[in-house]
């Protein structure tokens, strides 16, 4: 259930460790569920223990780190629980806590950590992603633009239908109650905004909107076009009408 990863010049501790496990009641094997890796200057630039500790992180395995001499422990595992054997020290007990507290039914998972393998792989998701969502984005193009695919008319009419049932029986009764403060001349809209504060504040914005849009002027419709009688000729034009401009 433990496996250790070490350096050569590291050997003496290991042994020694793997006699204490052994004698506490723990198993050695390959496939482990705790990593044990034993860290030293060494051990941080060996390329095999570096990649035993990835490959635990990748995998969610349990980790329980010893120092073997002083060193700035790496980031991937600096918010691991260390086991302290540097400068004759025998933190036995800590290293024993560790994996009794990784062995047991309820011990947490172990955190996930983003390794420099997980960072290619999210990456590359993220590539997949983009490419899918572009894909998808030009399509959408060529069906409304060339295709001439269009939106189905009949079921968004029936969404806002659906919609404006909703809405209206709660809104029509409010402009009922607050229509009678809605300003009628010059005068009243003048003074309208300190009548507008004293609307419950959840009101205020659809009675304001509501003023605004009865403020504005109606658009001036365009006359109706008149219909040739027959016999007419074709390019006569029917009589159009100015509409009154404003201003200066």
């Amino acid at each position: 259930m433990l496996k250790l990863v070490y350096t050569p010049s590291d050997s003496a501790l290991a042994t020694r460790l793997e006699s204490e496990l052994k004698g506490a009641g723990y198993s050695f094997t390959d496939g482990a569920t705790v990593l044990i890796p034993i860290l030293s200057p060494a051990a941080l630039n060996d390329q095999a223990v570096n990649d035993a500790i990835v490959a635990a992180l990748d995998g969610g395995q349990y980790i329980t780190p010893v120092i073997a001499a002083p060193i700035q422990i790496p980031r991937l595992i600096d918010h691991l629980s260390l086991a302290d054997f540097t400068e004759g020290k025998n933190d036995f007990a800590t290293l024993k806590a560790n994996i009794d507290a990784a062995l047991s039914p309820e011990a947490r998972l172990p955190m996930r950590v983003l390794t420099p393998s997980r960072q290619k792989m999210n990456r590359s998701a993220g590539i997949i992603v983009a490419v899918i969502a572009l894909g998808m984005f030009l399509v959408g193009l060529y069906a409304v633009g060339v295709l001439g695919i269009q939106m189905p008319q009949e079921e968004y009419n029936a969404v806002d239908t659906e919609a404006a049932m909703t809405r209206d029986p709660i809104l029509i009764p409010i402009l009922g109650t607050y229509s009678r403060f809605f300003p009628r001349s010059t005068d009243e809209a003048t003074v309208f905004p300190s009548t507008l504060e004293r609307i419950p504040t959840v009101y205020r914005p659809l009675i304001a909107r509501t003023v605004t849009a009865l403020a504005l002027p109606s658009p001036t419709p365009l006359p109706p076009t008149e219909t040739p009688e027959p016999g007419e000729t074709q390019d006569a034009q029917p009589a159009i009408t100015a509409r009154p401009t404003t201003g200066g």
